[in-house]
């Protein structure tokens, strides 16, 4: 495939067939479909590597990997004659959670239209493209990663932090770079995983026209519904004509995620967004804290119970005060999975704090070369 860590951007930190049961029939499917992906792609695009926010990695062969991805699975495989396809090096320890000025939680509509009204008039709100129209978003983030041995084998986990920049042109090309710490406190019998998780930074471009293109989403509607509606039809959604409900918390976050992923937000942006969250009902304001690069802000979050299929999760949101900026979003995992690898063979326990993104800087550029 032409970057299979680039699923992780695909599939976030979410389950895009959530609700769907993969029995035999399916997997086979998913399988010959992923065979005939792969051969289809060209050699210089298979991949060496695949990272993910989600919590599992699973050491199976060959297109299995791809068939994982088509059913909502992440899977990470061996590529024949290559070698492993293999992770970040980069474990450390599970982060602190933030420092809260905790408040008695409270409903969230009235600071969040606060807030909107704040990014509409900010000075420093990203402006509408000037000099050039490739746009460029760095992070900060963290994942939990998971190596399931398979079968009687060794399981090895570890939180992996790293810094992130992307490009996205809109013809379709792109460019990310990757820069994962390095190792620190592995866990489990990573001694039997170091081959796979010895890797270090990357920074790759794919031209227009290679096999995930269209990472790019169109501008974010300025109306909080519509807004609504275009995270729902984000790709990792279902893409359009996905059948995914823009109500259901788990899928807004989806789509949230992928926007500002690989989107400035300018005033209108910004502003849709946090209109958008005060009218759901499961958010609440619960105090003031400071994000992992020690910028202060209004924090909020909202919890989901488990369905069947994912697990419970609490979502938190910390926005600037003056900007209306998003400043850093996590996703903390409430319970333990319902199928699939379990948190507990991995020696963890819920809660658990999966991912984090810290949002350090976007803008505008006018190729793939250059920053703001």
């Amino acid at each position: 495939m032409n970057d299979v860590r680039e699923l992780r951007r695909l599939l976030g930190t979410h389950d895009p067939c959530s609700g769907t049961v993969m029995d035999d029939g399916r997997v086979s499917r998913a399988a010959e479909a992923a065979e005939r992906m792969l051969a289809a792609a060209p050699a210089d695009a298979r991949v060496r590597r695949i990272r993910s926010p989600r919590r599992r990695w699973t050491t199976v062969a060959g297109a299995v990997t791809a068939a994982a991805a088509l059913s909502g699975v992440l899977v990470l495989g061996t590529e024949a004659g290559t070698g492993p396809l293999a992770p970040p090096r980069a474990y450390a320890e599970e982060p602190a959670p933030l420092r809260v000025e905790s408040v008695e939680p409270a409903d969230a509509t009235e600071p969040l239209l606060t807030l909107a009204e704040s990014a509409e008039t900010a000075e420093d709100a990203i402006a509408a493209a000037d000099g050039g129209d490739v746009a460029y978003v760095r992070t900060s983030r963290m994942d939990l990663l998971m190596v399931n041995g398979g079968g009687d084998g060794p399981d090895s986990s570890g939180f992996v932090p790293a810094e992130t920049e992307s490009w996205y042109a809109p013809d379709g090309s792109y460019r990310e770079a990757y820069r994962p710490e390095p190792p620190e406190d592995l866990r489990g019998d990573h001694e039997e995983h170091l081959e796979i998780l010895d890797s270090g930074p990357e920074d790759r471009t794919y031209p227009a026209g290679s096999l995930l293109e269209g990472m790019r989403p169109e501008a974010l509607p300025a109306d909080p519904d519509e807004a609504a509606e275009a995270f729902a039809r984000a790709p990792l959604n279902g893409g359009p004509g996905g059948e995914h409900d823009p109500e259901d918390l788990r899928v807004f976050m989806t789509g949230l995620d992928f926007y500002h992923d690989r989107l400035p937000m300018g005033p209108e942006e910004r502003a849709a967004v946090l209109r958008a969250l005060a009218e759901r009902p499961e958010f609440r304001y619960v105090g003031r804290a400071d994000d992992r690069e020690g910028r202060s802000g209004l924090l909020f979050e909202a919890s989901v119970e488990s369905d069947g299929a994912n697990p419970a999760l609490r979502y938190r949101l910390l926005f600037d005060e003056d900007t209306g900026a998003l400043l850093y979003r996590e996703e903390q995992q409430n319970g333990e999975n319902p199928i699939g690898e379990r948190l507990s063979a991995f020696g963890l326990e819920p809660p658990v704090l999966t991912s984090y993104v810290t949002y350090l800087e976007s803008g505008w550029t006018e190729d793939l070369e250059s920053r703001p």
